[in-house]
């Protein structure tokens, strides 16, 4: 992503439509940390023309969460779960061990998208242990 260490809505809002533009057949997306929560509000503002198979989000933060976790541009909307309901498979994956991403940011996405699978796992950490075989199982 664009500026990836000091990043901005609105650049990584075009580079995700310039992206989804150049995709044909079936979608699979796959975001992690904050390149998944702000494809996530993407996809929860924007007209999508192309139908998204999948979402799989690994150790996404909740924006306003918390005094530390807050980016207003990036918060979800009250509505997302219906925005986001032509989306036929959505998946969360979060470590308990994760050193950046508290793990109880992951109940909150259970709560407000209670059709997403949450798969809860033990020492992968932030980076997933740099290993996404079961990411990319869940795919097929």
């Amino acid at each position: 992503m664009v500026n990836e260490e000091s990043p901005e809505y609105t650049d990584w809002k075009a580079q995700i439509a310039a992206e989804l533009t150049a995709l044909d057949g079936e979608i699979m997306l796959v975001g992690h940390s904050v390149g998944g929560s702000v494809l996530l509000k993407y996809l929860s503002d924007e007209r999508v023309e192309k139908s998204i198979a999948g979402l799989f989000l690994l150790a996404v933060p909740y924006w306003g969460e918390d005094a530390f976790w807050k980016w207003d541009e990036v918060q979800l909307p009250h509505d997302v779960a219906a925005k986001l309901a032509s989306i036929p498979r959505i998946v969360f994956y979060h470590s308990r061990d994760d050193e950046i991403v508290p793990f109880a940011h992951l109940a909150r996405y259970a709560a407000i998208l209670p059709r997403a699978t949450i798969r809860e796992v033990d020492g992968r950490g932030h980076q997933w242990g740099n290993d996404l075989a079961d990411v990319a199982g869940d795919i097929k």
